[in-house]
């Protein structure tokens, strides 16, 4: 049954919004048209009325005539310098109080290209902070009432900023957000690839050990020469970020910028304030869910526009049409969209290091196809399809709606008849030369246009409760699904094989064999053995980073496949194995290696670190041939070059024989009691008021690069925290140890909202030794609680000292002495066995 008031739900929403798929057209319940005569000559369809045409001239909606043409040329724009104030600005949207003190430097740098790609003027730039602080107050406020007040000033200041910022320079804005979504990286990084060294980053740290070793141990200074290219960007050694960054088209970016200015404008125009105010409401919902305090508030108001959701549908209808552009606007953008999709498929030839390998034959395939395809929907088409559902929901009303309520639940009704009248009054919107374009798109998409509305006309008797005639039109709707999808989807398969060179790090003039490359079918029932690696080309004559290429043959078809992939042709292997893992840890966090940096407490000696929580290291010959040496190993030397608190380097060096020595090094960083502070990692925990319960508690310090580097953890009480959770609901409390003070953020519930789980400590407060005739006596109780959250999370709630609580008791008696005996309590539903005894007073 459910699966069958989907089919009719989706068949009745395909029947009014779903001309795109290629089943839309001119419909009718009494008429079609061929759209080849201006006069709106039609022909009759089985069971119509003759005297009942779809040529008629209907009214429109009256819209604002605004026709934008996205093919003029860029606007002019002056030259923007940004400034550290601009930048305050945009970051105070989500921190308040900030300093530009406080931003790291790549951010600054970031915030000012933006500003300066999109030529934003200093009052433009306040606008926009004026638009987003809209609506950060609106996401902050109690009541969707209170909400709602800054949501409504969001759209007023929004219609300013549009007054002010032109589509151009929402369409370089749209561009650089395009290149930040895909962490566009720094042409001048200077970063090594993973795996090609271990323990320095960059050239000064390259300059440091030197510095810091090279006097000292000559052999040293030989060794760490021979990695000189590596640091001081003579070669490049890793792949270039940006050839797999997708860069939109300026044409494109503009284009888009132009046409979201014009809906945006529109949207505040045509949308009722309420469903504006909704639509934030919504978003805020979005990001907050359940800890949004208005949620509840929010969902009636949505499950109230699903109720009847007419209205909405209407002005949805209506900013559609009203999004007007020239003929050539639409046929640019057939041709962007076209030269986008190949980039977008272009870029996946990008080959990085240590990442598989790519079939390049199959991407080359795809461009193909597209470039196949790329005239079979034209921007003319679009143009009358979207004006043509535009027609269709501003024309929607209640009978319809109810028609398709009506063809659901046990009982379904036909709505056809309705939706076809509605597709009628729709169509009637169309001039007839829109009707004639979109009579060539059903020609295009190699479907008889004729013959699929006579045969839609027909179901209008259909019973929804005969299944045999429900399962005509799945089938028929299928069918043609199947037929359009297929003139879209290309004939070339992806090969369900992942091939990787297993170490992309060679020495200079060695070969890369076959063997090298490692394929993994992704299909269980395949096997690596089903295929061959021939013709690999990989010179390895120069350093630096390559691309090679060899063809994967499939032995049973005897088909190829060209593929390309990354790889380093390197100096020499000797040194630390870059792709170890280092473990340099003690309990008590007096020193951690983390982020390639090992951090020293003040005063940690060498001979600390050769301790048992240690890894053995792994050193590399020239060629590569390993030593896998333990701290203790007394052909192990380690030598720090300072001892004073700040960065540094550990130099190792392992006696091979008495004509090699490897040498490695190691970042540091020595820290003091003053670097450490406390923290629960900002995690919020759950406990009843006037509870305790115990917290996780991290030691950490801040890393050479920003990061929270965590040293060591614990757990501890809110009462060794000396913390008293006094009030209900959230909070953050100031916890102090030793003499630390750190922020621990609280929900502090009522114990009577809570579940009981279990019985604590009681043997300290419970009397077990009574004289006859002597009461029970149970001072006080621990008890545990856990806490159902909104979203139906079950969250521990810590611990409660009941004092004197009330009890059941069973089996106990102090009327006669015993010397041993057993009872049982019992509170909020949970039993306690335990002993006592009974003596005669003295």
């Amino acid at each position: 049954m459910k699966k069958r008031n989907l089919f009719l739900f989706g068949l009745a929403a395909f029947l009014t919004f779903g001309m795109l798929s290629g089943c839309g057209g001119v419909l009718s319940s009494s008429s079609f048209s061929t759209g080849t005569s201006s006069t709106g000559s039609s022909t009759s369809l089985p069971g119509s009325s003759p005297s009942s045409t779809s040529s008629g001239t209907s009214s429109t909606s009256v819209i604002e005539e605004e026709v934008l043409d996205l093919t003029l040329l860029p606007q002019a724009h002056e030259a923007v310098t940004p400034t550290d104030d601009e930048v305050v600005q945009i970051v105070s949207i989500a921190e308040k109080g900030i300093t530009i003190s406080k931003i790291d430097e790549a951010t600054v740098l970031l915030i000012k290209n933006i500003i300066k790609e999109a030529y934003l003027t200093p009052e433009k730039v306040t606008l926009l902070v004026t638009v987003a602080n809209d609506v950060v107050a609106g996401i902050k406020k109690n009541t969707l009432s209170e909400a709602s007040v800054s949501f409504k000033a969001f759209y007023s200041h929004l219609d300013a900023a549009l007054k002010s910022i032109d589509g151009d320079q929402i369409g370089y804005l749209l561009r650089e957000f395009a290149l930040l979504a895909q962490k566009r990286k720094d042409k001048t990084s200077s970063s090594l690839p993973y795996g090609l060294f271990l323990g320095l980053e960059n050239a000064k740290d390259y300059q440091g050990a030197l510095a810091a070793f090279g006097t000292k141990f000559p052999g040293f200074k030989s060794q760490y020469e021979l990695y000189s290219s590596y640091f001081d960007g003579s070669v490049s050694y890793q792949e270039n970020p940006l050839e797999g960054i997708l860069t939109p088209d300026s044409g494109l970016a503009i284009a888009l910028g132009r046409s979201l200015h014009l809906l945006l404008r529109k949207a505040i125009t045509l949308f009722s304030e309420e469903e504006k105010v909704l639509a934030l409401a919504s978003l805020a919902l979005t990001l907050r869910g359940e800890n949004l305090p208005y949620a509840q508030e929010v969902k009636a108001k949505l499950q109230s526009i699903k109720d009847n959701p007419v209205a909405l549908i209407n002005h949805l209808g209506s900013w559609i049409l009203s999004f007007k552009i020239t003929k050539a606007s639409w046929a640019m953008l057939q041709t962007k969209a076209v030269d986008f999709f190949k980039m977008l498929i272009g870029i996946q030839k990008h080959v990085e290091l240590s990442a598989k390998a790519v079939n390049v034959t199959y991407f080359d395939a795809l461009i193909s196809f597209v470039e196949e395809k790329k005239n079979l929907i034209q921007g003319e088409n679009i143009e009358v399809v979207l004006k043509l559902l535009g027609l269709i929901a501003e024309k929607f009303s209640s009978e319809e709606y109810q028609a398709i309520l009506a063809s659901q639940g046990d009982n379904p009704l036909n709505p056809l008849s309705k939706l076809l009248s509605l597709y009628e009054k729709a169509y009637a919107g169309l001039s007839p030369s829109e009707k004639a374009t979109l009579s060539s798109l059903f020609t295009q998409l190699g479907l008889s246009y004729e013959e699929i509305m006579s045969t839609l006309t027909s179901w209008q008797g259909f019973d929804l409760n005969n299944q045999n005639e429900v399962q005509t039109m799945k089938d028929y709707l299928s069918s043609l699904g199947q037929k359009v999808a297929s003139l879209f989807t290309p004939s070339v398969k992806e090969l369900q094989v992942n091939v990787y060179l297993q170490d992309p790090f060679c020495l200079k003039n060695t070969t890369i064999a076959p063997k090298r490359f490692a394929i993994y079918p992704r299909l269980p029932s395949d096997s690596s053995e089903n295929y061959a690696i021939l013709d690999v080309v990989a010179p390895t004559d120069t350093l630096g980073f390559h691309q090679g290429s060899f063809v994967l043959k499939v032995l049973a078809s005897g088909a190829t496949y060209h593929y390309i992939f990354g790889y380093d042709v390197i100096p020499t292997f000797l040194g630390l194995d870059p792709l170890q893992y280092l473990v340099f840890s003690s309990q008590n966090g007096q020193f951690l290696f983390v982020n390639n940096v090992l951090y020293l407490h003040e005063g940690v000696s060498v001979e600390e670190l050769r301790n048992p929580s240690g890894s053995n290291i792994r050193f590399l010959e020239g060629d590569a041939e390993s030593h896998g040496i333990a701290l203790n190993d007394p052909s192990l030397s380690l030598t720090l070059s300072s001892t004073e608190p700040g960065e540094g380097f550990l130099l190792l060096a392992y006696t091979v024989s008495s004509e090699l020595t490897i040498y490695g090094v190691l970042k540091t960083r020595i820290f003091t009691e003053n670097d450490i502070f406390y923290s629960n990692n900002a995690k919020q925990s759950y406990v009843v008021l006037g509870g305790d319960t115990t917290l996780l508690i991290s030691q950490n310090i801040i890393g050479i690069h920003g990061e929270t580097i965590e040293l060591t953890y614990f757990y501890l009480s809110l009462a060794t925290l000396q913390i008293t959770p006094s009030a209900l609901g959230e909070g953050v409390y100031e916890g102090r140890y030793l003499d630390h003070t750190l922020p621990i953020s609280l929900v502090v519930v009522d114990p009577a909202t809570c579940h009981l789980d279990a019985i604590g400590e009681y043997l300290s407060y419970l009397k077990t030794s009574y004289f006859i005739g002597e009461a029970f006596s149970l001072s006080a109780l621990q008890v545990f609680y856990s806490y159902q959250t909104a979203d139906g999370e079950i969250q521990p709630a810590g611990s409660l000292l009941i004092q004197n609580p009330q009890v059941t008791l069973e089996g106990f008696s102090t009327l006669e002495p015993v010397s041993q005996a057993e009872a049982r309590f019992t509170y909020g539903g949970i039993s306690v066995t335990f002993s006592y005894s009974v003596t005669r007073s003295h």
